[in-house]
């Protein structure tokens, strides 16, 4: 049955009825100024949709606590969308269980359908009963909240199949042991990771990043410079190619470019960056398209767009896609991870995200986080010892490879005086933990693929642990189609045809020796994200009162404190960072580091 609430003396006695039960069925609805409409709740007997608009102001006190009980496990769907816009209204959530996150665990990496992940799809997978999914009617009530008795019925009917859902789905995630059934919160299992840590990236998304709008524009105005210089000399060398004055060609038209490219390399497959980049010894022109490409992306993705996600008060607010099939974080609108790294124009942009005034940034991450994780999968003694000795990885195994003392290995390399025996060891090791391969080697070492496979052989022969590993990771992957992290076991699924071609075999492999290092470093960043948000939520822990939790960038924290305390918050975040990400590891400590600034710099 379904019931109308809107009345206060009600909803107190339903929310008594509600409280006795330990699982409930949750769902909202919600309008164009983010004010909630409707709160669904969903029983084995009855749906409750409370009406919010026309319950006194205080309904929002006698709902809370149910919200956020640890007696009642509370079962949504796209439970993000739910707790952002209950953020907003001012409700927490606790004590959830999301089946959209699960039905991305169970099929993690696996290439789906529109719709497949939506309620529609599991409603119709799990309880064979096709829900009303109909845009117009959701567009009405988001427009014109509960005024006819359809869009109750509407609201209701999404916290009817939930239940069902969840029982098949934990059988399940059970035969995958990604689940507690006697604790589904249980932080040691994917499962209660990953549906607590949903709540610490609403909290992010919700505070957002303040920048300075002035400055962004003044890196939009410098790119576009750049980028019109680079034309200049891209037209001048393409003109001498075609041996004319002038040439029209669009650099933004892959097809153009591509026809003209070909003209240098008749065999060149396409315009993308990693494949001009093989080519940077065969013209000038190769390299400087690759510039090209980096600069255009950077305008298209953030220096023309920041301001578009910005609000009032000038923070930019994105969204935190918490499941890519590796078990990372991506962070979209805009896309805050891809701001570049190690150019000028990357840390100008980056300079120009500030914290609220009286704040201190605090950023945190690990030292060599998956130099680490790969050590420990491995066992690679040489490589822990390194560690555990508190040196330099990038120095010890630069001195084993290249068979040169300490004080030399910042000299210039021999086969590449471009750059440094350091620096070349520095791009093997990180490339390791991609799964790069020999092509990867060729354009490190700007050389031959003969030479780069020696060089390959010669590295490996000083970490023959760390081969048998990536070797053995690979040889899953392709003879079981995935592969598990070590602690949650987190599956990545690829490509499941009997038949798959070379090329397709090689993905597999790159993505395979990738996935349980940064599986593993996503399990440790979302385990302190975890222990971070509750402590500073439900357990009140004196010391963050005035923390704002920012941004969780790859394997790094971003938030900011009260300039008073920034010291003690970022010792604390460094102590929780080290506790949760060596919990999960084998052996060897996870170190982390932390920095105070007024601007974002790393």
């Amino acid at each position: 049955m379904i019931y109308h609430v809107k009345k206060i003396k009600t909803l107190k006695k339903i929310i008594k009825v509600l409280e006795e039960n330990t699982i409930l069925e949750v769902d909202s609805e919600w309008g164009a100024d983010d004010a909630l409409h409707s709160i669904q709740f969903g029983t084995d007997q009855n749906q409750y949709v409370l009406d919010c608009k026309k319950l006194h102001p205080n309904w929002k006190s006698i709902v809370q606590p149910l919200l956020i009980s640890d007696h009642t496990l509370k079962l949504f769907h796209f439970v993000k969308s739910d707790a952002l816009t209950f953020k907003k209204n001012g409700l927490l959530l606790k004590n959830t269980y999301c089946t959209h996150i699960a039905e991305k665990l169970i099929y993690s990496g696996q290439t789906k359908k529109k719709g497949f992940f939506s309620l529609g799809g599991l409603c119709k997978r799990y309880s064979g009963y096709e829900i009303n999914d109909k845009k117009e009617d959701q567009q009405d009530i988001y427009l014109n909240g509960l005024k006819t008795y359809k869009n109750i019925r509407y609201a209701a009917y999404d916290v009817l199949h939930l239940k069902k859902i969840f029982a098949k789905q934990i059988i399940k995630l059970n035969s995958l042991n990604y689940i507690n059934l006697s604790n589904i919160q249980d932080i040691d299992t994917l499962v209660g990771l990953e549906n607590r840590v949903v709540h610490a990236l609403v909290e992010m998304e919700f505070n957002g990043f303040k920048a300075d709008l002035k400055r962004l524009a003044q890196a939009d105005n410098q790119v576009l410079l750049e980028q019109k210089e680079l034309v200049n000399k891209i037209n001048t060398l393409a003109a001498k190619v075609l041996e004319v004055d002038k040439i029209d060609i669009n650099w933004n038209s892959h097809k153009q470019k591509l026809a003209f490219l070909r003209l240098i390399k008749p065999d060149l497959e396409n315009t993308q960056s990693d494949t001009l980049l093989l080519y940077r010894n065969t013209h000038e022109i190769f390299s400087l398209l690759v510039k090209y490409n980096k600069l255009s992306k950077l305008r298209s993705s953030f220096t023309n767009k920041f301001h578009r996600f910005a609000d009032e008060n000038d923070f930019i607010h994105y969204e935190i896609n918490q499941l890519v099939s590796t078990g990372r974080m991506s962070i979209s609108n805009p896309p805050m991870q891809q701001i570049p790294q190690r150019s000028e124009i990357g840390a100008f942009i980056r300079s120009c995200f500030v914290p609220e005034e009286g704040h201190k940034l605090i950023t945190a991450d690990w030292s060599n986080a998956e130099l680490r994780l790969i050590a420990d999968l491995s066992n690679e003694e040489d490589w822990i010892k390194t560690f555990e000795d508190g040196l330099n990885l990038h120095d010890v195994m630069c001195q084993k490879v290249f068979n040169i003392p300490l004080e030399d290995i910042k000299k210039p390399a021999d086969f590449n005086p471009d750059t440094t025996y350091r620096d070349t060891i520095k791009r093997f090791n990180f490339s390791l933990a991609y799964g790069a391969g020999v092509y990867k080697i060729m354009e490190i070492l700007s050389s031959t693929r003969k030479k780069a496979e020696a060089m390959l052989e010669l590295y490996f022969s000083n970490a023959r642990n760390v081969l048998k590993f990536l070797n053995a990771t690979a040889t899953q992957a392709l003879e079981k189609r995935y592969t598990e992290t070590p602690f949650y076991k987190r599956r990545r699924y690829y490509n499941r045809k009997r038949n798959i071609t070379p090329k397709e075999a090689n993905e597999i492999i790159r993505e395979a020796k990738n996935h349980p290092i940064q599986g593993t470093n996503a399990d440790q960043l979302k385990r302190a994200l975890v222990v971070i948000y509750e402590d500073l939520k439900f357990k009140k822990v004196v010391i963050l009162q005035g923390l704002k939790m920012i941004l969780p960038l790859h394997d790094e924290f971003i938030g900011s404190a009260p300039e008073y305390k920034a010291e003690q918050v970022a010792e604390y975040i460094v102590n929780v960072m080290e506790k949760e990400a060596t919990a999960i590891t084998n052996r060897l400590f996870m170190k982390a580091d932390s920095d105070i600034k007024d601007f974002w710099e790393k």
